[in-house]
C-alpha cells in the first residue's frame, strides 16, 4: 500500500497524503514514513492529554487536523440534543466517546457563559493551538455548521483557559 500511495504522490496524481487515527501507536509509526504529510487525531477539550503528540507533529511539519474537535457533544450542559440523525455519528464514536465522557461533567461550568455557548467554547479551545491545521467537527445539522463557523477567529480569555485547565486536572 505505501508503495502504491508512494507512486501516485510522484505521479502528481496525489498531492498530499494524511491519515486519521486515535491510536496513539499509529500515530507515533506514521510520523516515521516520509510519504505522509497530515494526521487527524482526536484532538479536544477532552482530550488534553494528546498535546503532546500535536506538538510532536508539529515539530516533524505534519499537517494536524483535529477530529473530534467538539468531543463527540459529551459536554455536560452543552444543550446538545441527539436526533435520529446522529445515531451513525454516535454508534461510530461510541468506542471512543465514553472513556473521555466523564470529563465533560468537569466542564459543566461551560454552559454558564455569556460570551460563547459550551460548544463554541470547546471549538475554540481546539482552535487556539497553532499547531492546529484545522478542526472537524462532525455535525449534522445547519445551525451547528453555522455555530461552527461563526467561531473561527474567536479567542478565550486567560480566566476562562485557566478555569478550564484546573478541570482537565480532575477528568477520570
Amino acid at each position: 500500500m505505501l508503495d502504491t500511495l508512494t507512486r501516485l504522490r510522484e505521479e502528481g496524481k496525489v498531492l498530499h497524503l494524511s491519515v486519521n487515527s486515535f491510536d496513539v501507536n499509529v500515530i507515533e509509526h506514521v510520523m516515521t514514513l516520509p510519504v505522509f504529510g497530515a494526521m487527524m487525531i482526536d484532538y479536544n477539550i477532552l482530550r488534553p492529554e494528546r498535546e503532546p503528540i500535536v506538538a510532536k507533529l508539529a515539530a516533524l511539519n505534519f499537517g494536524i487536523m483535529a477530529g473530534m474537535a467538539l468531543g463527540g457533544g459529551c459536554i455536560e450542559g452543552t444543550g446538545f440534543a441527539f436526533a435520529a440523525q446522529d445515531a451513525w455519528y454516535i454508534a461510530r464514536a461510541w468506542k471512543i466517546i465514553v472513556p473521555i465522557s466523564g470529563g465533560g461533567r468537569n466542564l459543566h461550568f461551560l454552559a454558564k457563559e455569556q460570551r460563547l455557548t459550551a460548544p463554541e467554547i470547546a471549538l475554540a479551545w481546539v482552535l487556539r493551538k497553532p499547531e492546529i491545521g484545522c478542526a472537524v467537527p462532525g455535525t449534522t445539522r445547519m445551525s451547528h455548521l453555522l455555530a461552527n463557523l461563526k467561531i473561527s477567529g474567536e479567542t478565550l480569555d486567560d480566566d476562562l483557559l485557566q478555569r478550564i485547565s484546573k478541570a482537565q486536572l480532575n477528568f477520570s
